[in-house]
């Protein structure tokens, strides 16, 4: 998220300090639950993560009572997990219980792989290159999984497949992701 202060703002400061204030922790528990239906934890409370807590839920907030993510909000984990441990006022601590079951399924982080940013050229390129290719793609899939004219195990089919994904400019597509990976690694 960013901030854009005009030039021509009058109090810059208090631009920053409200933007500030937007992300805080005072604000989004304002935001998400209301100004009196929360309070600080006790120390020995803990949090959803077994942690200490940093505050807990003080009832249930009627309607109109909260801007229900209708505003600005900073809900990292360490706020989502520093909700003190009550399994009826919360679904975090289930969603908690549920990720820790996948986490030994986790792909590292060495394997995840970000989506490029493209400059306007690539865009333009891109978006066009990807519909072609991905139709193409289908067209020749279905005729070969029914048997309609093509037959995977043939060579002279399988040169016909390949050769119609590269006229819709699959080597120019693959080309523009390379660079615009390479782009965003420096």
């Amino acid at each position: 998220m960013g901030l854009i202060i005009p030039k021509k703002s009058k109090n810059p400061q208090m631009m920053v300090q409200w933007g500030d204030y937007q992300m805080s922790l005072m604000s989004t528990l304002n935001m998400r639950l209301g100004p009196t239906f929360w309070g600080w934890a006790a120390a020995g409370e803990k949090g959803i993560d077994g942690r200490q807590a940093v505050y807990k839920v003080a009832g249930t907030p009627p309607d109109n009572a909260n801007w229900w993510e209708w505003s600005t909000y900073n809900l990292v984990m360490d706020v989502r997990h520093g909700e003190s441990l009550n399994e009826a006022t919360s679904i975090e601590p289930a969603l908690y219980k549920a990720g820790k079951i996948y986490e030994p399924f986790a792909t590292p982080k060495e394997q995840f792989v970000l989506t490029p940013f493209f400059t306007s050229a690539q865009s333009n390129q891109i978006g066009e290159l990807e519909t072609n290719i991905t139709n193409a793609f289908k067209q020749q899939q279905a005729a070969m999984v029914l048997g309609n004219g093509m037959d995977p195990n043939n060579d002279a089919d399988w040169q016909k497949y390949v050769s119609t994904i590269k006229a819709q400019g699959v080597d120019q597509y693959l080309d523009i992701m390379m660079k615009a990976d390479a782009a965003q690694v420096k």
